[in-house]
């Protein structure tokens, strides 16, 4: 469902008082993913939005659940209007990070590639996929109705690449910006700091992907900053880091989201 004007995000229906810092960072991104990416169109961006939620009712992922393998059904996935504009490897790749999480392989990011997605599609692709699922359970977990998808920015993708002497390949399933390659327009990735963990880097082959997961994460969790200090409260939270860490513990292991 589209937005005919601009996202509101103000959750007047909501049972429980909601930051405004945490409304203001969802309608930041909203707008950014109505925009041309690196390697997606505002409209492709939308359509993998809608794929994530699509993929939650998707006859063909919950059967493929069920089975011993991940690739156990030699099946393939009816394309609506928007599957069509991204494709079906898109929506594939985009229904297994959804629905089977738990069983994401090395195959996925390959079989990607050899149909032809190249590992910036790939990254970025992923990127929207997990800010419109990190937005959308929040919503389900209050009950609301999800927010409508804002209306898209005409223009084609920017197709910008980082250099390949600034990546690091090997490490992961895809390149990432090497450790000490946050420099330039790129200096902000770190915040500040001359080095990064994987789980920081996973994105970075598309800046603004994690620049996107950055402005989610900073007020659903917290800032790069604050999230060594666990001695310390974090600013406007209702509950305490110890809280936080249960709360997230709790829900990654009910995903099956292990790292």
């Amino acid at each position: 469902m589209r937005a005919e004007a601009a996202p509101s995000f103000f959750l007047n229906d909501s049972p429980y008082p909601i930051r405004e810092g945490v409304l203001e960072a969802y309608r930041e991104l909203w707008q950014r993913f109505s925009q041309p990416g690196d390697s997606w169109s505002g409209a492709q961006r939308l359509a993998i939005a809608q794929e994530t939620r699509d993929a939650r009712n998707c006859d063909l992922c919950i059967r493929r659940k069920q089975q011993l393998s991940p690739y156990g059904l030699d099946e393939s996935h009816v394309l609506t209007e928007t599957g069509e504009l991204i494709g079906a490897t898109a929506v594939d790749s985009i229904h297994r990070i959804v629905t089977d999480p738990a069983r994401l392989s090395r195959r996925m990011v390959e079989d990607a590639r050899s149909s032809g997605l190249s590992d910036e599609q790939i990254v970025e692709m992923i990127g929207v996929a997990c800010v419109t699922m990190a937005v959308d359970e929040h919503y389900r977990a209050l009950g609301l109705d999800l927010e409508p998808l804002p209306e898209p920015v005409p223009g084609p993708p920017s197709g910008r690449r980082l250099s390949e002497d600034r990546l690091e390949v090997g490490t992961a399933y895809v390149p990432m910006l090497a450790r000490d390659g946050a420099v330039g327009e790129e200096a902000d990735l770190w915040s500040g700091r001359r080095t990064a963990i994987h789980i920081l880097r996973a994105l970075s082959l598309i800046p603004d992907a994690l620049r996107d997961l950055t402005i989610l994460s900073n007020e659903q969790y917290l800032t790069l900053e604050e999230a060594p200090a666990f001695a310390l409260q974090p600013k406007g939270r209702a509950i305490d880091r110890l809280q936080m860490e249960l709360l997230a513990t709790r829900v990654s292991q009910v995903n099956e989201c292990f790292y």
